[in-house]
């Protein structure tokens, strides 16, 4: 949804407010010329899926998952860093937070979404 201010559950809110600073930003950089930016999401047969799958010039360069408060790791988050071999951004809605886990941070989405045009 475009206007994630309609959504009333927290979690879908928060995720599709992340959303719309990923499409805002992905346009940006594809219309300056920076990369050709796409944004998915990416789900196996397993029933494994991530929220967003971000391709650059069309090849897997970031993935982003987001969860209202869980820091801990999401299992499916480090399956697809893995597997596609790219970093993995987990942002969770807490203030001034970050960790690092190898090829995944976990980090607060008012650190995170300063750092998106």
């Amino acid at each position: 949804m475009y206007d994630w201010s309609q959504i009333t559950e927290d979690g879908h809110r928060f995720e599709n407010f992340i959303a719309s600073h990923l499409m805002k930003a992905s346009q940006l950089w594809t219309d300056s010329g920076e990369a050709d930016i796409d944004l998915h999401f990416i789900r196996d047969r397993m029933g494994r899926e991530v929220d967003f799958l971000i391709l650059k010039n069309r090849k897997p360069w970031l993935l982003v998952e987001v969860k209202l408060a869980e820091t801990n790791i999401d299992t499916n988050l480090k399956y697809f860093s893995e597997r596609l071999n790219i970093p993995g951004i987990q942002v969770v809605n807490r203030r001034n937070y970050i960790k690092e886990h190898g090829n995944i941070i976990v980090v607060s989405a008012d650190r995170w979404l300063t750092t998106l045009p």
